[in-house]
């Protein structure tokens, strides 16, 4: 917590600056409330020594809360797991290296990272119903992965009432 209190000091100017999350005036809720899609999705290369510092399954957990309390979000349940390679070319190109995966369940969705050290390539994935500063987690996540370049960045945010 104390990383990223220090993180968020440096890159948003302290907590107090750090922008919340106003409910939006909706009128009263049923039990028809359709919520809104919020999705931020990365692909990415690391440096080799993020990577090798996210092949701990403890800091890849650390990871995961952080960006739950820097979406504002409450996790269920976080784990982080190493993930031993193996030969089967069906399980995808990714398979017969191994690597680190790490998931949250949130009350809202989930969250995961994965991370091949030796490819030094990391996947993370945030789905919502509720929404988030996706340039806040962005910024995060390039710094706390070492990211040295994207292959692929996508942020959707589609609220209920444009998904009719």
């Amino acid at each position: 917590m104390l990383l990223l209190m220090k993180w968020l000091q440096i890159r948003l100017g302290g907590i107090a600056s750090w922008p919340r999350h106003s409910k939006r005036e909706t009128g009263p809720k049923t039990m028809s409330h359709n919520p809104g899609r919020y999705e931020y999705k990365l692909s990415a290369r690391v440096t080799p020594s993020a990577a090798e510092h996210m092949a701990d399954p403890r800091h890849v957990a650390l990871l995961l809360n952080n960006v739950c309390d820097i979406c504002v979000m409450k996790p269920i349940n976080v784990i982080a797991e190493t993930v031993k390679g193996n030969d089967s070319p069906a399980q995808g190109a990714f398979s017969d290296v191994g690597g680190v995966t790490g998931y949250a369940l949130l009350t809202t969705s989930h969250c995961s990272i994965h991370i091949w050290p030796t490819l030094r390539h990391v996947m993370v994935e945030l789905c919502s119903c509720k929404p988030f500063s996706a340039s806040i987690l962005r910024d995060y996540v390039l710094d706390a992965l070492g990211v040295e370049h994207s292959i692929f960045e996508q942020t959707t945010s589609l609220a209920a009432d444009e998904r009719e």
